[in-house]
């Protein structure tokens, strides 16, 4: 089939968090067959996320990096006081991005390109060891950390644990027409966005799932609701990682096969080992080990916090919007430490190619 592609997405978060400190992590990576060696890129990128998607080889055999700060707050790292005190666990971040796409895709051709990417791709197949308590807590509110003897660990175990079975998901829409293919997943979309439960076992895995919704017209439209635990993806890597799997269930249906197999990788790099260097910590930077690239990218970053937010029209015709946008979206933010209060606010809008790049 020609497939045509659309994608959106969102994300919500679990913590209040300064928006200059909420950095990208390039969680994936989509690889060129040619490459060797595990320490470098295997896909193309801007310059300014480039060194986010490097993979170090801490430990190939076992294929295991410690989370990094930006990691643990989408996980996020439990704050133990608050569970011994019975109260409810700070919820993680939720990742959600749809792809439309114009035809309806094999269940055995998608099922192979997903075990293809869990095959490529180790935070697919992960899990998190290690509770990241630290050996004391050394202030009063017992905020303060001293000493972490078991950090919180991405696993990922090269023998397959994970099949597509453990991650596909199939919806039939009552329905022949668009509408109904739409309102099937954009519930799913809401539901996602909010409803962490599903991964909440980090220990066990995998921390992600695909869900397809199907017309029942075996020629038409359908919709790949991709959602994960926050801290193994962004949506940079999503959009690469849904590519890939398109490109392999495309040469399936054509072929019989994958024509062009990508190349396996390891666990990409932790935010902080892409911009302070690998295993420094802020506290390990010197003057002269940062380089202007560095320092542009950290100042790009942080001046993202204060730009405005891009608030979408109502329609094509309707113009900018702003105050009725505003007014919907005012207090009610998805975050908040219970999970059972978020409610996040949606809008889901179709716009044309100059809209979109007008933005």
């Amino acid at each position: 089939h020609n497939l045509h592609v659309m994608k959106t997405h969102a994300t919500t978060a679990a913590l209040a968090i300064v928006p200059w400190f909420i950095l990208g992590i390039e969680a994936f990576s989509v690889p060129r067959p040619n490459i060797r060696s595990p320490t470098q890129l295997a896909s193309t990128t801007t310059p300014a996320s480039a060194d986010a998607l490097q993979s170090t080889n801490n430990d190939v055999e076992s294929s295991k990096r410690t989370l990094g700060s930006q990691e643990l707050l989408m996980l996020p790292r439990q704050y133990r006081p608050k569970l011994d005190k019975g109260e409810d666990a700070f919820p993680s971040m939720s990742h959600v991005s749809v792809t439309l796409l114009s035809a309806t895709p094999s269940i055995e051709a998608l099922s192979q390109a997903i075990e293809m990417a869990m095959d490529t791709h180790p935070l697919l197949r992960c899990h998190v060891e290690g509770d990241g308590e630290p050996d004391e807590r050394i202030d009063l509110f017992q905020m303060v950390r001293k000493g972490e003897p078991n950090p919180c660990t991405f696993v990922a175990p090269n023998e397959k644990t994970f099949t597509s079975k453990d991650v596909l998901r199939v919806v039939d829409v009552d329905g022949t027409d668009t509408d109904a293919l739409a309102k099937s997943w954009q519930d799913n979309f809401s539901t996602d966005i909010d409803d962490g439960s599903w991964y909440k076992n980090a220990s066990k895995g995998p921390l992600w799932r695909l869900t397809l919704h199907r017309l029942n017209n075996d020629d038409g439209q359908c919709a790949l609701v991709f959602a994960s635990n926050h801290a193994i993806s962004d949506q940079g890597s999503v959009n690469m990682l849904v590519d890939q799997m398109i490109a392999d269930v495309a040469s399936i249906e054509e072929s019989g096969k994958i024509s062009n197999k990508a190349t396996s990788q390891e666990i990409p790099m932790a935010m902080e080992d892409s911009v302070l260097g690998i295993e420094n910590r802020w506290s390990d930077v010197q003057t002269e080990g940062i380089s202007p690239s560095t320092l542009k990218y950290v100042a790009d970053k942080a001046a993202e916090g204060f730009r405005n937010p891009v608030i979408l029209p109502d329609s094509e015709k309707a113009g900018d919007s702003t105050l009725s946008a505003i007014t919907t979206i005012m207090g009610q933010s998805a975050g908040g430490e219970i999970e059972a209060e978020r409610k996040t606010v949606l809008q889901f809008r179709t716009l044309s190619k100059e809209t979109t790049a007008a933005l």
